[in-house]
């Protein structure tokens, strides 16, 4: 069995006997793993190995790409694309494998130059591809094309793309189109072309015939002049009720200043005069706050009545209702006065 560091010392492909020796060495990378970051990065390089090495690639590869991920390292990286190649993923072990490449190119390591280009050589006729052919002269506008859920650039139809072995859901939409879809499985060493057909157009729903006849208009509802009226006379009825209550603590008002005279000599009263000018405060008060509120009630009350009489065309001779309200108050008179004609 293999057997890996992240320093890159020297491993055994399990493939052959070839022993190849790598240096240790790291990567520049835009922004440092802080320790933290490097520690967890070396316990799942670790994890990762030691699932390898029980031959138990399909747990290892993530624990390798997560190590990756957190810190990215020459050795980890070819250990991860060692694991996909022995895991049968061999487009992702070619790409991984060229990245190591470009990597050992640029830090000028010969030995990983080789290693990198040996297992890109062995994988080379293994590595599946599959090409999407688009007919540009037939392909609708809009046209979007899937491979597993994920849309395929128009700069790759046309291109043998390197694909891991397995299954894949194909898919192809275009506004005002019916949808092309299939699945295609594809193995160690093939290439395919898929040829994307001319996507039909959707049927039109069928047109709604002349002949049928205009929709009713709905009936007009006589309701909501009822309904005024019935607002008008209970708004009014609790105008007149407000302006009565009104009235009557308007009047308590007086007598009970009234009274307080008897109790009271210039400004000076005893404690009855005191509670009998405070009573007849009380009093003014509410009567100060009823009067005009039923004043208002009462006149909105002959307004909605009168409109609702004036929504609803009398019958033929008939003369129209006509309905006016007078109303008036002052400390110790009030006045309503109601006239109509029907």
């Amino acid at each position: 069995m293999a057997s890996f560091t992240r320093s890159l010392r020297p491993f055994l492909i399990a493939s052959g006997t070839v022993w190849l020796s790598l240096c240790a060495g790291s990567t520049t990378v835009e922004a440092a793993p802080s320790p933290a970051e490097k520690a967890a990065a070396e316990a799942l390089f670790q994890e990762g190995k030691a699932l390898m090495n029980k031959g138990e690639y399909e747990r290892a590869c993530p624990k390798l790409e997560e190590s990756q991920r957190v810190d990215p390292q020459p050795g980890t990286l070819l250990s991860l694309a060692y694991c996909h190649e022995t895991a049968g993923l061999v487009a992702s072990a070619w790409i991984e494998y060229q990245e190591a490449l470009a990597l050992a190119k640029k830090a000028r390591r010969a030995d990983r130059i080789q290693l990198a280009t040996s297992r890109l050589a062995a994988l080379q006729k293994a590595v599946p591809r599959m090409t999407l052919e688009v007919d540009d002269s037939t392909a609708p506008e809009g046209l979007v094309i899937t491979r597993n859920d994920v849309e395929v650039g128009k700069g790759a139809w046309g291109v043998p793309v390197p694909l891991d072995p397995g299954e894949y859901a194909l898919s192809a939409t275009a506004p005002g189109h019916v949808s092309w879809k299939v699945r295609v499985r594809i193995g160690l060493g093939e290439t395919k072309n898929i040829p994307i057909p001319a996507l039909e157009r959707e049927t039109p729903p069928p047109a709604a015939s002349s002949s049928a006849p205009a929709p009713e208009p709905p009936p007009v509802d006589a309701k909501p002049a009822a309904s005024h009226a019935t607002w008008g006379w209970v708004v009014g009825g609790a105008g007149l009720a407000s302006l009565a209550v009104g009235g009557y603590f308007g009047l308590r008002a007086l007598s009970k200043d009234a009274e307080s005279e008897d109790f009271c000599e210039g400004a000076a009263c005893d404690a009855r005069g005191v509670d009998l000018n405070r009573d007849a405060r009380r009093a003014a008060n509410v009567a100060n706050v009823l009067v005009p509120l039923g004043l208002v009630g009462l006149g909105l009350g002959t307004w909605l009545i009168v409109g609702s009489a004036r929504k609803s065309p009398p019958a033929q001779g008939a003369a129209r209702p006509a309905l006016h309200l007078s109303a008036g108050w002052v400390p110790g008179n009030a006045s309503l006065g109601v006239k109509g004609a029907w």
